[in-house]
């Protein structure tokens, strides 16, 4: 309950910074070489993320990979963490980025808890503007895991299940607001495409038909910019 609520002031606290600069005009152009040009250079940053699980995981189904049977639980969204790692230049960005999140469901009534773990790589390209904030279009590629606790069986004994995905195509749009010249907000919504090909269980192989793994990931990151203005 105490990370829920934290992780809830974080949000608030980033988007009314976000929100405070979203009509503010730029600083005088006359005081630097590029009007509106944000800090070119490497940065690190941290993100809350909000994780929907839909396509096939639909609370009912059972699939089987190699030998042994494993569930497809319905999931809540879930919040999560991201952290990464990017270079960025005045109209864009390219980002490499790990995130993972706790997840809550159920299949057939009964409780189940799981774990989204995801690494990718997005390009973003920004929109030129006379104000602060920035519009953007995100294009990615992504590789994510599903864990399903206890979910894998073959009538005598219980393990988890790993649902593991082919390389996941994503496209999505947000805004970016520079603070300064070391910091920086960014919002974004991301809708992952992709199938799930494989599962690791008590016994492990590829699925004859793959499963829809595709769900929308909400991020509000802040980062901080090793770099300077050109």
């Amino acid at each position: 309950m105490y990370l829920q609520n934290l992780k809830q002031i974080v949000v608030l606290i980033l988007g009314l910074t976000f929100f405070a600069g979203a009509f503010a005009a730029d600083e005088d152009p006359g005081k630097r070489t590029k009007p509106n040009a944000p800090v070119t250079g490497w940065y690190v940053a941290a993100g809350l993320s909000s994780v929907d699980i839909g396509g096939d995981m639909n609370g009912r189904a059972l699939v089987s990979g190699g030998g042994s049977a494993e569930i497809l639980p319905s999931w809540s969204a879930a919040q999560g963490l991201q952290l990464a790692l990017g270079y960025q230049v005045p109209y864009g960005d390219m980002e490499l980025s790990h995130e993972r999140a706790d997840l809550d469901g159920q299949w057939e009534g009964i409780p189940t808890e799981g774990e989204f773990e995801a690494w990718n790589l997005d390009t973003r390209l920004r929109f030129a503007n006379q104000y602060r904030v920035k519009p953007f279009l995100l294009l990615g590629l992504d590789f994510n895991t599903i864990t399903v606790r206890n979910g894998s069986t073959d009538g005598f004994r219980l393990a988890d299940a790993e649902f593991r995905s082919g390389l996941d195509f994503r496209l999505g749009g947000g805004a970016y607001l520079p603070v300064g010249n070391r910091f920086g907000v960014s919002m974004q919504g991301v809708y992952r495409f992709g199938d799930i090909n494989r599962v690791e269980g008590i016994a492990s192989g590829n699925l004859d038909d793959e499963l829809d793994g595709a769900g929308f990931t909400y991020t509000a990151q802040l980062r901080i910019i090793f770099g300077k203005r050109k």
